[in-house]
């Protein structure tokens, strides 16, 4: 059997693969394959900036470990197995396991390449028209909803992989992991960079210290079919909107009405005069006039 299929990094995003199950050394071997760098990247890993190559992963033992259900003693296993069947080149010292899969353009389209310009003349294209949009709002910020286009251009902090990456070690963690670190390379191929960039800053203004809360906002727009910085705002208002409406104070007035016989009985009692009282009123009043006589 020959020929071949593409295989999206989005697949590690589906409930399927995420299904917590110990991997198979097959699936191990495919997961290598989807986690290792398509592209050159710098990242900052223990204080050093690093480059990570095409078809390299830094890791640990322990990561993948976790990662695949494995002990670190059948991860280590694995991994020698995989070298010295030259299908992978390790390389461990006590921070890091740096993972290089050999001849790793040969699970890639022959066309790679090509589609690699296209890809690169696309992004510059769409750059430069970015470029000029944000020009002519800026020139124009008098319009309300030109100045609403504006704050979500603001969130675009760039347009390649680095500018986000430093926008996550500004306001989330300085050293993130690799596990992260590939995990926002996936996340910007996924949902686009300015998603990604603004659930950095939602994220920052929720005192988040990791990559969760970010993961969270990612797939729960996505879930919701929120594509857009705009469509997300307009829900994140309806949100507030709701909120405000269930816990809005509601004055109730009493529709209970006093009965006849209480109202009967407060009347009575502001009305009636003990007699008694009148008698003796009258008597001094009598014994008043009799002695101012006399006088």
């Amino acid at each position: 059997m020959t020929g071949w299929i593409s295989l999206h990094r989005s697949i590690q995003k589906h409930w399927l693969f995420e299904e917590k199950r110990k991997f198979s050394r097959f699936e191990a071997w495919i997961d290598i394959l989807m986690m290792v760098n398509h592209t050159d990247n710098k990242i900052m890993h223990d204080g050093d900036l690093i480059t990570v190559k095409r078809g390299q992963r830094i890791t640990s033992l322990r990561q993948l470990g976790e990662r695949w259900s494995w002990s670190i003693t059948k991860v280590d296993k694995y991994l020698k197995t995989l070298e010295s069947d030259g299908m992978l080149v390790v390389k461990k010292d006590t921070k890091k396991t740096v993972l290089t899969v050999v001849n790793y353009d040969d699970y890639q389209d022959g066309d790679f390449k090509k589609r690699h310009r296209k890809d690169s003349e696309k992004t510059e294209k769409k750059h430069r028209s970015n470029t000029e949009k944000t020009q002519k709002k800026t020139n124009n910020n008098d319009n309300k909803e030109n100045n609403e286009n504006n704050d979500d251009n603001d969130v675009v902090v760039g347009d390649d992989f680095a500018s986000i990456y430093n926008l996550y070690q500004e306001n989330i963690e300085q050293v993130p992991s690799p596990i992260t670190t590939e995990k926002l390379t996936q996340d910007i191929d996924h949902y686009g960079k300015e998603l990604v960039a603004y659930a950095i800053k939602k994220a920052a203004l929720n005192n988040s210290h990791n990559y969760k809360f970010i993961d969270y906002l990612l797939k729960d727009w996505r879930k919701r079919n929120l594509t857009t910085i705009k469509a997300v705002k307009q829900y994140e208002q309806q949100r507030q909107e709701q909120k405000e409406q269930t816990y809005k104070p509601r004055v109730v007035q009493s529709k209970e009405k006093t009965p006849d016989w209480l109202n009967d009985r407060e009347q009575e009692q502001v009305t009636k005069v003990d007699p008694k009282l009148d008698k003796d009123r009258e008597e001094f009043l009598r014994k008043l006039e009799e002695n101012w006589g006399q006088q």
